[in-house]
C-alpha cells in the first residue's frame, strides 16, 4: 500500500495515476509470488479493472479518487478478511484526517 502513500498529502488521484499505481502493486505481487513478468494481455486486465474502480468510488464524480476512495477500491482488489480491509481502510482515513489536523494546527 506504500505507492499509495505518496497521493495522501494531494489527497486527489487522478484515474491515470490510479491505473498506474495499480500495474506497478499487482505486477510486483505477481512477480514476487510467480516469478513473471505482468503480460501486455495482464496490462490490459488492469486498465479495464482501474477504469472500473475509479468509476465505481469516484463518489463525487469529477474523475479523481481521494486518498479514502483509492484505498477503498484497493482494499476491494486485496486478499484477506472482511475485518482486516475494514481495519486497514480506517488506519488510512485516519491518517489523512491527522494530516489535516496537524496542517490546520501549524496555520
Amino acid at each position: 500500500m506504500e505507492e499509495f502513500n505518496k497521493y495522501k498529502k494531494g489527497n486527489n488521484i487522478s484515474s491515470e495515476q490510479f491505473k498506474k499505481s495499480l500495474k506497478k502493486v499487482i505486477c510486483e505481487e505477481s512477480h514476487k509470488h510467480t516469478g513473471t513478468e505482468c503480460t501486455k494481455n495482464d496490462m490490459l486486465k488492469i486498465d479495464a479493472i482501474a477504469k472500473k474502480l475509479v468509476r465505481i468510488f469516484d463518489t463525487n464524480k469529477n474523475g479523481k479518487l481521494e486518498y479514502q476512495e483509492a484505498v477503498s477500491a484497493f482494499c476491494v482488489l486485496c486478499k484477506g478478511s472482511i475485518h482486516a480491509k475494514l481495519k486497514y481502510q480506517m488506519l488510512a482515513y485516519s491518517e489523512v484526517n491527522k494530516d489535516t489536523i496537524d496542517d490546520n494546527q501549524s496555520d
